[in-house]
């Protein structure tokens, strides 16, 4: 399997493109093609490079020879040209879905390459023939409207998700939410939401967030053309070619009859579960039900919370008295008004990612790791001052063994940061306090403005694990995304993290997955 990318002289400006070939006639007709652009570019005055990707399954006896043989063509045709060998995972079992797997360990190996020489875009040699074939696939299993739409012309590059970099990632965009006016959300113990509107006359600016952006992307610029097209390129430039035998054996996978490159169904926010467009054919009704006229009010609300691709859909309500109603506030009787949140966790399947950090003088965090599907983040633990270093530079006083973990904001976390606070209180010669300690009672006082309700308990917790006097210990530090500290747990970490004299200091950063910036300035202009 070959694969070309073209590197642009321009690719630390984010302008440069890349192919992905197959090393038969498509591909190598595409590789042609672009060295052409290539040599036209040159003319120019522009510095345009074509770098080839031969992508070494490693799945046949003969498949390492193949590469080998495609590089040499690539270089006779004047393509820098590497060897990508992909790595099968060691299991005594046999490999089931073949092809499935091979595609997954091609796209990352590109998307990879592609990350590491600052290229994002990888183009692929799809023909109309290829486009032909899927739409009537698709059509013979069943699918309706998005399902016919063929081979998308332009797309994100498939199977790399959660890697840095190559998925919707590599950079950051900072979200800059319009000014609005402030409504308080009130959770009912039926965990029925109110919206009570604020009598400020002065809107108020949400604080900027950071997104992710960037990312490889997949194009195919000869959809247009037909196989024929593409051979007849081959054949009238004495461009060599490859047919590799198991494309065409119908019998190892229905992917060799139609080679369907995209799905039938749309993919929600956890990437292992698929769900099929008719789950969404009752959605309009229910989000949207049909209104009332403006004069009439709604008496009874029979609105229900459901959840509909890993995402929690529940009724919001607005108070129908006169002195609720503000020019931010929904109509009377408006009953599509809807607050959106993650679903709830399943029970004992909790979103948990785990982080060991070197200890650095420098900015060397871990890599960004995606959790939840919803949140890049990286962490790294340093020294406070150069106190720590020695003449040498070296790292004089080493901390405790350190492992972050990142977890779902637990009820027990709160238990552990009231427990601490008396610990605290004792430890100072005082009685605890009867009533609610006033840090406490503000940081509950935050979590009921910004995450009322259950909602708290799907925001990110930072805690760490450490080793203290042979003894594994857990402590939760921080929600990052709303910048807060549990109560008495940054006094009990630089407790427990070493001499005060020596202190270490952990930094984690976190920026949202990336989302559909279109979709953000309409919402932004409604």
């Amino acid at each position: 399997m070959a694969a070309v990318a073209t590197r642009v002289g321009r690719a630390e400006t984010g302008d440069s493109p890349a192919t992905q070939t197959g090393g038969g006639a498509d591909s190598m007709a595409l590789a042609h093609l672009c060295k052409q652009w290539e040599n036209s570019q040159h003319s120019q005055g522009d510095d345009i490079t074509v770098t080839a990707f031969v992508v070494d399954h490693k799945a046949r006896e003969e498949s390492s020879r193949e590469a080998i043989l495609v590089s040499k063509w690539l270089r006779d045709m004047g393509v820098k040209t590497e060897i990508l060998e992909l790595s099968w995972p060691q299991s005594n079992s046999p490999v089931t879905a073949f092809e499935t797997h091979a595609r997954r360990l091609r796209f990352q190996a590109l998307g990879k390459a592609c990350r590491d020489r600052q290229i994002d875009a990888l183009l692929m040699g799809h023909h109309r023939d290829d486009n032909v074939e899927t739409t009537l696939w698709r059509l013979c299993s069943g699918a309706r409207g998005a399902g016919l739409a063929g081979i998308p012309p332009m797309t994100r590059i498939p199977e790399c998700h959660g890697i840095y970099g190559v998925s919707e990632s590599g950079s950051s965009a900072i979200i800059r939410p319009r000014k609005m006016y402030s409504h308080k959300l009130h959770i009912t113990p039926k965990n029925e939401i109110y919206a009570l509107c604020n009598d400020d006359p002065k809107p108020k600016m949400a604080n900027p967030q950071s997104m992710s952006t960037g990312g490889i992307f997949i194009c195919r610029p000869l959809l247009d053309f037909p196989k024929t097209s593409l051979l007849a390129t081959c054949h009238e430039n004495n461009i060599p070619y490859v047919s590799d035998p198991t494309n065409f054996d119908p019998t190892l996978t229905p992917r060799n009859a139609i080679r369907s490159m995209i799905s039938s169904e749309l993919i929600s926010p956890f990437p292992e579960n698929h769900f099929p467009l008719r789950s969404f054919e009752n959605f309009n009704h229910r989000v949207f039900p049909p209104t009332c006229p403006d004069d009439i009010i709604t008496s009874t609300d029979n609105r229900q919370a459901f959840t509909l691709g890993g995402v929690m859909f529940q009724p919001l309500h607005w108070p129908q008295s006169p002195s609720s109603q503000s020019a931010e506030a929904p109509p009377k009787g408006d009953l599509s008004v809807w607050f959106l949140s993650r679903q709830p966790y399943m029970r004992n399947r909790l979103p948990i990612s785990r982080y060991d950090p070197h200890i650095s003088l420098f900015e060397n965090y871990t890599p960004w790791s995606l959790w939840d599907e919803r949140y890049w983040i990286r962490f790294v633990v340093r020294p406070d001052s150069t106190s720590h270093q020695s003449e040498t530079g070296r790292i004089m006083h080493q901390p405790p063994r350190i492992t972050f973990i990142v977890r779902p904001f637990q009820p027990s976390d709160l238990q552990t940061a009231r427990q601490i606070l008396q610990d605290d209180q004792l430890r100072l010669g005082r009685q605890p306090r009867k009533g609610k300690d006033p840090a406490m009672v503000k940081f509950l006082g935050r979590l009921a403005q910004d995450a009322p309700g259950q909602i708290r308990f799907r925001l990110p917790l930072v805690a760490i694990e450490m080793e203290v006097d042979g003894a594994m210990h857990e402590l939760p530090l921080a929600l990052p995304t709303l910048e807060l500290w549990l109560p008495g747990m940054r006094e009990a970490f630089q407790r427990i993290s070493g001499p005060q004299s020596h202190p270490w200091t952990v930094h984690w950063e976190w920026m949202y997955k990336m989302v559909d910036t279109e979709a953000l300035e309409v919402l932004r202009s409604l």
